[in-house]
């Protein structure tokens, strides 16, 4: 809570020159949801206060951002494509899966009884989401020490940014 309270006025002085980023990877999606859907239900003064999320591998249970979901209300700290001072195509939520995660197919179905929006996608429509399949560039790895950012490159991510398709 902290972290975002800190960001508000950062956001609420200059937006135009902090255009906060979020990039999360497995867990550390869950830990964002979690405390973003907390910020959001304890009544926050301002959202949409981060211009991007990027959730990749998201340990999330599938259906969590979705209407109702554990954590329906975390999107709302992302922008949208229309509050947005950028001129990128971005929809603020990009949701990074890979229908063949080898962990989240594994312990995290075992964990949760769920599939993972990791391995789904958000499977949300009408919102600031936007699901990309990256199966065919990651495959099976989920582990940064298995190769996972370096077989999605930092090239995908540029390229969802300036063309909207991650490539």
């Amino acid at each position: 809570m902290p972290f975002f309270k800190g960001l508000t006025k950062t956001v609420h002085n200059d937006y135009f020159f902090h255009e906060p980023k979020i990039f999360t990877h497995s867990l550390g999606c869950h830990v964002f949801a979690h405390s973003a859907q907390s910020f959001i239900t304890e009544g926050a003064e301002m959202t949409k206060i981060i211009s991007e999320w990027y959730c990749m591998a998201a340990a999330i249970p599938m259906g969590s951002l979705a209407p109702g979901g554990q954590f329906s209300d975390a999107s709302k700290v992302v922008m949208g494509y229309e509050d947005s001072y950028s001129w990128r195509n971005d929809k603020g939520v990009t949701v990074w899966y890979s229908r063949l995660d080898s962990i989240l197919s594994t312990s995290h179905v075992l964990a949760s009884g769920t599939l993972a929006i990791g391995q789904t996608g958000a499977l949300v429509m009408n919102s600031n989401i936007e699901d990309f399949d990256v199966t065919s560039k990651v495959g099976l790895t989920h582990t940064i020490s298995d190769g996972y950012f370096t077989k999605l490159g930092i090239g995908a991510i540029y390229q969802k940014r300036m063309t909207g398709d991650p490539g």
